[in-house]
């Protein structure tokens, strides 16, 4: 079968192969896997990369042995010391019965290489075609996994595997719902193309730098004003609004939730985006949501990247098992937020134990704002005065308006913003045409 031709995500003419004449690891019935390693610019920044080719068997998925983990580790060890992104290419995956136990030696090395390297450069990992087995394992220990083909199956075992041991057919291959392994699904190799060039240019070579000024944008040129009307936008149309020329690479996008995370730059200053805005029903985060964000926020800071936080949420909404594992993740999200600048706006509402963690600022390399007109409690404000006017708005003419007055009493007499500055759990209320203004001049002292 014929794979993706991996050199086109590289600038015209700019790759240079390593290690051409290399044996590759022969299978059984001639079927072997090549794998080709080299370095080339992507949007004219110098980027190594390993690519996963197969082009003789018709079948099957490419398959790996100790020749191709050689020619792995020897092109990881070129990026780390010229300090530039890795990127590993794989199409398809597979083991042969015939070098199997090869195939743990190979992948024990990979694996080993590319941990010694997250965190210090970045590695970004993609896969087109199925992805199972040490293959996902080495795709999720990288810090990026983009996959290709919206119907690529990704997980520890294929559909083929579950059925040979339970003797059932096994449901679709498809990624459900939101997998932290995988940052990103793209239909083909040229729409990743443009999504790969626009990220590199918010991710810094090394952990050690942070990220320097957004080349691809030029202050001078007067493509961005200086303020922008925000107030009515939420969600992507507020992140947009407040970026640079209204760009946003966004990660985890496949996972539509009412949280939106990716990287945006302000005046020629790159930062990692976290919106969170619940949802329209109920104004709640789900639990997956959260992950969604502890993960963004976990890559921000292995990078130093700074993060901004777009807070207008009213609680986390969590089934049983995922209320019991919740602590846990609020108690990680904490922990993370204390280990790297960030700037937390509240654009409307911000109550419950979520809110209590994101705005804690006490041991924290940031700062909090609020928009004016905004309101912050440790509680839902309605919860509380329901729970206070029970018997009123039960005995009411009109239960429902009764209900409505009591929240909006209770509210502006306990949860407006204001006094949430007076405590010093904000620093300042700011005006939302002002965001874009305060996001920059935050990231101007980092």
């Amino acid at each position: 079968m014929s794979g993706p031709d991996f050199r086109s995500l590289f600038d015209q003419e700019s790759f240079v192969e390593t290690l051409a004449f290399a044996p590759g690891d022969d299978i059984v019935l001639k079927s072997f896997s090549e794998t080709v390693t080299g370095y080339g610019t992507v949007g004219d920044r110098l980027v190594f990369a390993a690519f996963d080719t197969d082009q003789d068997a018709v079948d099957a998925d490419p398959v790996h042995g100790i020749y191709f983990a050689k020619k792995v580790v020897r092109i990881i060890k070129l990026a780390s010391s010229r300090r530039a992104p890795f990127i590993l290419c794989l199409n398809g995956s597979g083991v042969s019965f015939a070098s199997s136990q090869d195939m743990v030696k190979a992948y024990s090395k990979v694996l080993s290489a590319i941990d010694d390297l997250c965190g210090d450069i970045p590695v970004i990992c993609v896969s087109a075609g199925n992805c199972f087995g040490i293959h996902a394992a080495v795709a999720a220990a990288c810090d990026m996994h983009f996959v290709i083909g919206e119907v690529s199956g990704f997980g520890a075992v294929s559909d083929k595997g579950i059925e040979a041991l339970s003797g059932e057919a096994a449901g679709p291959d498809d990624i459900p719902g939101f997998n932290p392994s995988v940052a990103g699904i793209f239909k083909d190799l040229e729409e990743f193309k443009l999504y790969l060039a626009d990220l590199l240019k918010y991710i810094p070579d090394s952990d050690r730098f942070g990220p320097e000024n957004f080349s691809g944008f030029d202050p001078a040129s007067g493509e961005v004003s200086g303020s922008v009307s925000v107030s009515a936008l939420k969600g992507k149309d507020l992140v947009e609004a407040l970026s640079d020329g209204g760009r946003f690479s966004e990660l985890f996008g496949y996972f539509e939730s009412s949280v939106i995370t990716g990287f945006a730059s302000y005046y020629g200053i790159p930062a990692g985006v976290i919106c969170a805005s619940g949802s329209e029903e109920d104004g709640l985060i789900d639990y997956p949501s959260l992950e969604k964000l502890l993960v963004f926020l976990t890559l921000c800071n292995t990078y130093d990247i700074p993060a901004v936080f777009l807070l207008d949420l009213k609680g986390v909404k969590a089934d049983q098992r995922e209320n019991a594992r919740l602590p846990l993740l609020l108690a990680q999200l904490n922990a993370e937020l204390k280990m790297g600048p960030s700037l937390r706006i509240v654009t409307g509402e911000a109550y419950g134990e979520l809110a209590s963690v994101l705005l804690s600022n006490e041991d924290g390399d940031g700062m909090c704002y609020a928009w004016n007109g905004t309101y912050i409690d440790a509680l839902n404000p309605a919860a509380l005065a329901i729970m206070k006017h029970t018997e009123e708005i039960k005995n009411a003419e009109d239960p429902v308006k009764a209900r409505e007055k009591f929240i909006d009493e209770y509210k502006n007499a306990n949860s407006r913003s204001e006094f949430a500055a007076v405590r010093g759990i904000v620093d300042d209320i700011i005006h939302p045409d002002e965001t874009r203004d305060r996001i920059a001049a935050f990231l101007k002292i980092l």
